[in-house]
């Protein structure tokens, strides 16, 4: 079976619909997929000299771990209140990071991932992306602080455990969780 690879586009622009729900609440959807290759993997660059000095002219049985967003999945980027966007913009280079984030909350939900593990992949992305390190940090910090406030015990059985938002729903087919699942285990 070949394995078709794609390039990471981390460091290309972002393409998105922007939607506005209210004054400060937008929805970001995708136009085209991203795709994010974790931190220790082999780059693009390896990769090609890889294929190029193989001698079957593919990468059959190679394994990488990558993390895809697909085309049309909605995000609310960078969940930044409009109060402090003179500080931290949801515009900003990290908003591929926010958005893989968001998809990785969703998978949460899902019980694929751990929070921690979301969150961390999450500050992952941003140095990967070179990200300044305080910009980086404090979303990060952020990030976990939400977590550790929304879901410990008490929060769970006041609120829920969370659920994939309904926009994003039509993603999560049970043939795409099981992609998830091989992906994950990879």
């Amino acid at each position: 079976m070949r394995k078709n690879y794609n390039l990471s586009n981390m460091t290309k622009p972002l393409k998105v619909e922007i939607e506005w729900r209210k004054k400060d609440k937008m929805l970001l959807k995708l136009l085209e997929p991203i795709f994010y290759y974790r931190k220790g993997e082999s780059s693009d660059l390896e990769l090609i000299d890889d294929l190029a000095g193989s001698k079957s002219g593919s990468m059959l049985g190679y394994r990488r771990k990558e993390i895809t967003i697909p085309e049309g999945y909605v995000s609310d980027g960078a969940t930044i209140p409009k109060l402090f966007w003179f500080i931290l913009s949801p515009f900003e280079d990290y908003a591929k990071s926010c958005i893989i984030h968001d998809f990785l909350c969703d998978l949460f939900h899902l019980e694929l991932i751990d929070r921690k593990s979301a969150d961390k992949i999450f500050l992952e992305s941003m140095e990967q992306i070179n990200i300044k390190k305080s910009t980086r940090l404090v979303l990060y910090a952020f990030v976990r602080l939400y977590a550790l406030i929304r879901y410990n015990k008490l929060s769970i059985k006041l609120f829920g455990n969370g659920k994939v938002e309904t926009y994003n729903k039509s993603f999560f087919t049970q043939e795409f969780i099981e992609h998830i699942k091989r992906s994950l285990n990879c």
